[in-house]
Formats: structure tokens, sequence, C-alpha cells
């Protein structure tokens, strides 16, 4: 398991707001060490199971987030929940208490338990939206350009541009024509801020990864943003 450690008075919400970051945190919070987030970003929940976030990324909104990995320009709605442990269904019993809460063991007498992994790292892409009330089960891989309608309970990974909608989530249709989706993934757009696109025919998405295209051959380079990082000794700049 990943060490924890308090997030620290080296930065202030002040400073932090400045350089884009738009985060929830006090000096005494929790945070695993490892943990990365690109600005400018905006997360209106608990930033602490929140593994790597990226640029020009927001959450809406409270929401539940276990081991998430989340990419560039994805946009979050309120009430999401990502990667909620799972209990063991092929097991003796479906019971917690035969891999954790040992604290209990002081009332009734202590037992062996056995390793198991309730939470697995979810990933999400970039350029991902998500609905309000969104389920995604842990362990999952959310495509980027992915589309996850509101109130959907997603099981299984999705493609990318894929659209995603109900309970199980289903997906109905691809969000752009099959064409084009493999120039988008290619020109990895999401790597350049939005003022390195300025001009770019954002509308037109073929026309778009050619722009982008245009961007890499005339050598401007990824935009690399400030991160703020969960070191042993807390939240840092670099």
């Amino acid at each position: 398991m990943t060490n924890l450690v308090p997030f620290g008075n080296s930065l202030s919400r002040a400073h932090l707001l400045e350089l884009g970051f738009e985060i929830d945190f006090a000096p005494t919070s929790l945070m695993r060490v490892g943990s990365v987030y690109e600005g400018p970003c905006s997360i209106k929940t608990s930033i602490r199971e929140i593994t790597s976030f990226g640029a020009f990324s927001y959450i809406n909104g409270r929401g539940r987030f276990s081991n998430v990995r989340i990419g560039r320009y994805c946009s979050i709605a309120e009430a999401v929940s990502v990667g909620y442990p799972e209990h063991p269904i092929d097991w003796m019993s479906t019971s917690s208490l035969q891999y954790m809460r040992p604290n209990w063991s002081k009332v009734s007498g202590d037992w062996k338990r056995v390793q198991h992994t309730t939470v697995r790292e979810t990933v999400i892409g970039n350029d991902v939206w998500i609905g309000a009330g969104v389920f995604l089960r842990t362990g999952i891989t959310i495509g980027t350009g992915a589309v996850i309608g509101a109130h959907a309970v997603v099981t299984k990974d999705v493609e990318p541009y894929s659209v995603v909608v109900g309970n199980p989530g289903r997906v109905i249709r691809k969000r752009l024509p099959d064409r084009i989706i493999p120039d988008l993934v290619a020109s990895a757009w999401w790597e350049f801020s939005p003022a390195q696109m300025s001009g770019c025919p954002f509308n037109d998405p073929e026309k778009a990864a050619a722009f982008v295209a245009d961007l890499r051959t005339s050598g401007i380079q990824p935009y690399l943003p400030k991160k703020l990082v969960i070191s042993a000794d807390g939240a840092c700049l670099r």
C-alpha cells in the first residue's frame, strides 16, 4: 500500500489558486505519496484517492474516487462514483473480515487474514465527459474521447470515443465517425494547451487533427504544466 502523508503547510490555498489549482484540501489531509496533479485544474471533491489528474480537467461537484488516474481535458459532473471496494464473490464468504478489520479482533479474538485487493486502479483517459451520478466499477479503463451518460453504471472497459448510457452501461454509438477517430488518437492533441491550439477548427475534428499535426511539424513543443506532487514530505510544486 502506498504511504499516506499530510498535505502539509508548504503551499497555501491562495498560492495554488494563483497557479490554477482549484482543489479541496487541508494541511492535515492525508495524501498518497506519488500522486500528481497538473495545472490548471479544478477538483471540487476530495483529491486523496485521485492519484493523477491532468491539466484542463475538472470535477464539478462532490463525488467518490478511489485509486483513479484521470487524463487531460476531462469534464466530470457531480455525484460520480469511481472505484468502490469490491468483495470477493468466489470465496467462502463475501465478508471483508476474511481480509481486513483487524481491530475487531480485540473483542472476539484474532484470526489469520488472506490478502485481497479490494480497489484496483481505474483509468480515465483524456477528453472524457462523465455525466452526473455515474458509477464506474473499480479497475476499468475509460478510453479517450468517451462520453458516459448521466447515471450510467459502467462495469467494463470503454473504447475511445464511445457513448455509453444506461444500467448496465451499453455503447449506443461512437461520438465521431470511425474514419476520424484514429487520426485524433494519433494526434494526441491533449498534449497541447488551448493557447497553443488557438485558431484550431475545433468544430471540424478532421481539420482539427490536421491542425495539431501541423503544430508538431512546426516544432511546437507539448505543454509542460506546473505539477502539484505529493512527496514523502508533503505537497510540493515541480
